[in-house]
């Protein structure tokens, strides 16, 4: 019926069982425990013992003891949430799972963006069922160990995601019956190996239709996984289940042009990941990219989210982490940079219990602080740095970041921007009116009639390098722009010098 063959015996769109997880309140308390414990080893007892208490998941005992954490971990690890245990015995929370926390990210836009980039082959998925391996040994003696591998070896790279979306989008374009059922997606959608092939796709499920009406697929293998796919996918603002059934959500048919633009975008291969080794480190580096946010894709889904307004789940309020002062004044002082490196969780008193601790982060006290937590390592990264360069670093905790001066004499102030997708633009021009304020004043208190300093706008979030942002602020405000990420790019003006530039 299908005109395409699987890519190898066994394969299917591996994806987390644990289907009762997948709950917002569920997902946030999950990931609260894990920042409570993170930075540390061995990390089992303490989360089961939150996660116990605050009845969040079954206890799952395993050798009399409770190890839900154990069973349900791979959940946050699956959302790009926190590094995989398997790959980081010391608990790792990503930038985009401190941005769920802060408020940064609505849950079902949270879902949205990170199954529109899940992909095959991934760091995630690597682990090679016993099935699996004994329907490969069938054809070959030698089964690689890893996941990834041999789904690069078959030329799968695939965004499923994406591929549903493009394939709902065309049905309906071509006035076809814009919904999919599992027996749909797992004859005609799942053999495919990579997105461009969506043409084929279309054209043999709309010629199916109309010569069988209804039929079950011979890949039942794969059945739970889709499935599974399914439920999740209409957790997100862009997908419902109606009767068994995957339909585009109204708000995506509204808008017609835009779902072009998010397909075309998810299409291109150069936004992949593409292992070049299958070693641990490269694993990692899956989820650095999986981890972080993808603003492009955020922009482009800003339109599904009419005032800004989550459509299903914005379970986290926002919460802005600009709550400087609005008086500038130029009181420059030495920074205690230690003191930001080593701050610890705050401690809101012995007597309270863990279960306590995590009300606590419920409530809004811990979740203000990943925000501001983010603002200060920021700060003290830039300071450090410029510090082991032999510049003075100083803070105006009334205005400005850093003001930095280099063995040169040349001057350079910073704002700090922790930002989320929804924040970004309200958080740049805070920036934009905070630096050139400063500097007038700046001026004014020296009787200096022109600006000598450069200034420079430094956020936790990359840009493409065609980014409307990037000549706004360079070109045409005349700032520096810094990405303090992995990174760490640098934008400039023809103008600057650039000698704050970071590395």
């Amino acid at each position: 019926m299908s005109n395409f063959s699987l890519p190898y015996p066994g394969y299917s769109w591996q994806f987390s069982q644990h289907e009762i997880g997948f709950e917002a309140s569920t997902i946030y308390k999950m990931l609260s425990a894990a920042q409570l414990c993170e930075g540390q080893n061995s990390v089992g007892d303490s989360i089961n013992a939150l996660l116990n208490s605050s009845g969040v998941l079954t206890e799952n005992i395993r050798n009399g003891k409770s190890d839900a954490w154990r069973d349900y971990q791979q959940i946050l690890a699956e959302l790009g949430l926190i590094v995989s245990t398997r790959l980081s015995p010391i608990l790792q929370v990503t930038e985009l799972g401190k941005q769920f926390l802060a408020g940064g990210l609505g849950f079902s836009e949270l879902m949205g963006h990170q199954l529109l980039r899940y992909q095959y082959p991934n760091g995630q998925k690597t682990l090679v069922s016993s099935q699996l391996r004994a329907g490969l040994s069938e054809k070959n003696s030698r089964v690689p160990n890893d996941l990834s591998l041999i789904q690069s070896h078959n030329g799968v790279l695939i965004r499923p995601a994406a591929l549903i979306l493009r394939v709902l989008m065309e049905l309906d374009a071509h006035g076809q019956d814009a919904s999919l059922d599992i027996e749909e997606i797992l004859e005609f959608l799942l053999p495919v190996p990579t997105n461009n092939l969506w043409e084929q796709v279309v054209r043999s499920l709309v010629q199916a239709r109309r010569r069988y009406g209804y039929w079950k697929s011979k890949h039942q293998h794969a059945r739970r996984n889709i499935r599974a796919w399914m439920k999740c996918l209409a957790l997100t603002d862009l997908f419902d289940l109606q009767n068994g059934r995957l339909v585009p959500s109204f708000f995506l048919l509204q808008d017609k042009s835009r779902w072009q633009e998010i397909v075309v975008y998810l299409e291109n291969p150069t936004g992949l990941w593409i292992p070049r080794k299958f070693d641990q480190e490269e694993k990692k580096k899956w989820f650095n990219e999986f981890g972080s946010i993808d603003q492009n894709l955020c922009d482009l889904l800003l339109v599904l989210h009419p005032g800004n307004e989550y459509l299903k789940s914005n379970y986290v309020a926002g919460v802005d982490s600009d709550d400087l002062s609005p008086l500038i004044r130029n009181d420059l002082q030495g920074i205690n940079l230690s003191e930001l490196s080593e701050r610890q969780l705050p401690d809101f008193s012995s007597s309270k219990s863990e279960i306590e601790l995590l009300r606590a982060f419920e409530t809004g006290a811990l979740r203000r602080h990943v925000s501001h937590r983010q603002h200060e390592l920021m700060v003290a990264r830039l300071g450090n740095y410029y510090r082991s360069l032999g510049c003075s670093v100083l803070e105006d905790q009334r205005s400005v970041d850093l003001f930095v001066r280099f063995p040169s004499q040349q001057e350079c102030i910073f704002e700090v921007k922790a930002v989320s997708p929804r924040s970004l633009s309200k958080q740049l021009r805070s920036a934009v009116g905070q630096l050139t304020e400063y500097q007038y004043r700046l001026m004014a208190s020296r009787g200096q009639s022109f600006p000598t300093s450069d200034m420079v706008v430094v956020v936790n979030m990359d840009f493409a390098a065609d980014s409307w942002r990037v000549p706004y602020l360079t070109n045409f405000m005349g700032l520096g722009l810094m990405t303090l990420t992995s990174k760490a790019s640098c934008f400039t003006p023809n103008h600057m010098s650039r000698p704050w530039t970071f590395i």
